[in-house]
């Protein structure tokens, strides 16, 4: 592993409601398999052995996490903002006292149960030297279609050059924290953390991860889980 002379953190932003899973639970609380979603996410961060702290990013009004007893010598808790990038700033601004500028930030979404050791391998080898930093992703296999707003067919996309975004996502300490503090003073809209980089002007480099790094956003998810879990998988 590269490296050895700076430290990783990680970032958990959890402070969501979920609203597309039509719940009343959210979704990082929902139990799969005799544990809930959070707790599958955090149990691969928190036994990594380059972390050296994983904050986890809640809601102000988060009634759930208390109630699963969860603890980790390694785990500090944060309130959460009013949209993702507010939360993963809250979750920079925790970290202050044991950061240093140089040092790495692995964001990884809290809804993200399928997280291997060998993904976060590989992208801190495939990151290596990089002044600023990256994130995991995969290259698409569909057809992708560019559509108007009464959705008639534009044209189609050269798919080669289009990737999905996954998490972990790691930058510097530094960057992260200005690109981030850049975008909320603009009012900018940002969908992750990398997007945030890319608004300075700066380009993340990708690394493929696992195609099992799922997100659960929306119930068919929750089928998916069992399937892998049960099938692919077991976290």
């Amino acid at each position: 592993m590269k490296q050895s002379s700076v430290n990783y953190f990680a970032i958990i932003p959890a402070a969501g409601i979920g609203t597309r899973m039509k719940n009343v639970m959210p979704k990082q609380y929902l139990r799969m398999k005799g544990k809930s979603i959070l707790e599958y996410t955090l149990t691969p961060l928190l036994n990594y052995s380059k972390f050296k702290k994983c904050i986890l990013v809640i809601h102000k009004e988060d009634k759930h996490w208390i109630s699963l007893k969860f603890s980790h010598p390694k785990l500090i808790t944060a309130w959460g903002g009013k949209e993702r990038c507010n939360s993963v700033l809250n979750g920079l601004h925790t970290l202050k006292p044991f950061i240093k500028e140089n040092d790495w930030v692995v964001v990884h979404d809290g809804v993200r149960p399928f997280l291997h050791h060998s993904d976060i391998n590989r992208l801190i080898d495939g990151i290596g030297n990089d002044t600023i930093g990256g994130l995991l992703g995969l290259p698409l296999k569909n057809t992708i279609k560019r559509i108007d707003d009464s959705h008639h067919v534009l044209g189609t996309l050269n798919r080669k050059q289009i990737w999905e975004a996954l998490t972990p996502q790691m930058f510097r300490y530094q960057w992260l924290l200005k690109a981030l503090n850049s975008a909320i003073d603009k009012q900018q809209t940002i969908t992750d953390e990398a997007n945030a980089i890319e608004l300075l002007g700066k380009h993340p480099k990708i690394i493929e991860g696992r195609s099992d790094n799922i997100k659960i956003t929306d119930p068919c998810d929750l089928t998916l889980f069992d399937y892998l879990y049960t099938n692919v998988t077991k976290p």
